[in-house]
C-alpha cells in the first residue's frame, strides 16, 4: 500500500512540524506544494524544505530507500571580491580575462571553496589569497601543458599565502580555462589546497608569499 511504503521509508523525528506530510484520518498524504509534495502512482515523496534542527534525526526504516540530490551555487565573479564564511561550499569563478582576486574568509575549521577558471586570464592574474600573512596554504596541485611538462606544486605551509595564476609569460602558472582549484580550512590558521592548473610556456609554481 502507497501510504505504509511511504511511512516504511520514512521517518522523521525531532524536526519543525510545519515541514512533515499529514496523513489524515482517511489514510490520504496532504500535497503542500510548498513543503512536499506526494505521487501515488510511483509512491514518491518529495519533500522541499526539510529543517532538522540538532538534536533531530532523519532515519530510514530498513527495506525503505531514498534519493537525495544537492546543488552546490556556482557564483560568477563581479570583480576582485572577499568571501565570506556563509558562501561556504560555492564554486567560484574565475570568468574575466583581466584576472580576479578572491580573498578568503577568516579561518574557521570546515569552511571550503571550489574555484573554477571559465576564462582565461590575459593580464595580471587569477589569484586566491589568504584574509592575512599568518594563515597559510599547504597542499599539492598537479599542473600542466597540453601532455608535456605537467608539474606537480607544493604549498609549503609555512610562507605561502596565496594561489597566483598570473598572465605573465604565457600563462606560466595557469589561470587557463579548464584550471580548478579546492581549499578547505583545516586549523586556524592553515587552508590545504588540491586541484589542477593548465599552464602555458614554461611552467612555473602558482604558490606565492603574497
Amino acid at each position: 500500500m502507497a501510504i505504509q511504503a511511504v511511512n516504511q521509508a520514512l521517518a522523521v523525528s525531532g524536526q519543525d512540524a510545519s515541514h512533515v506530510p499529514f496523513v489524515n484520518s482517511s489514510g490520504v498524504i496532504a500535497n503542500d506544494p510548498t513543503n512536499f509534495s506526494y505521487s501515488p502512482s510511483t509512491q514518491a515523496l518529495t519533500v522541499k524544505n526539510l529543517t532538522i534542527p540538532s538534536g533531530g534525526a532523519l532515519t530510514i526504516a530498513s527495506g525503505g530507500n531514498s534519493t537525495l540530490y544537492q546543488k552546490m551555487p556556482v557564483l560568477p565573479s563581479s570583480g576582485n571580491t572577499t568571501l565570506s564564511a556563509a558562501m561556504s561550499g560555492a564554486t567560484m569563478l574565475f570568468d574575466a580575462a583581466a584576472g580576479i582576486t578572491f580573498t578568503l574568509p577568516a579561518p574557521a575549521v570546515g569552511l571550503w571553496f571550489d574555484f573554477v577558471v571559465t576564462v582565461s586570464c590575459t593580464s595580471a592574474g587569477h589569484k586566491v589569497i589568504t584574509n592575512t600573512g599568518t594563515v597559510l596554504l599547504a597542499g599539492l596541485i598537479a599542473g600542466g601543458l597540453n601532455n608535456t611538462a605537467n608539474k606537480q606544486w607544493v604549498a609549503d605551509g609555512s610562507t605561502h599565502v596565496s594561489a597566483n595564476m598570473t598572465a605573465a609569460a604565457s600563462n606560466a602558472a595557469g589561470g587557463i580555462i579548464g584550471s580548478y582549484l579546492r581549499f578547505v580550512c583545516a586549523t586556524t590558521t592553515l587552508w590545504i589546497v588540491t586541484g589542477t592548473v593548465v599552464q602555458g610556456g614554461t611552467p612555473v609554481t602558482p604558490f606565492a608569499t603574497s
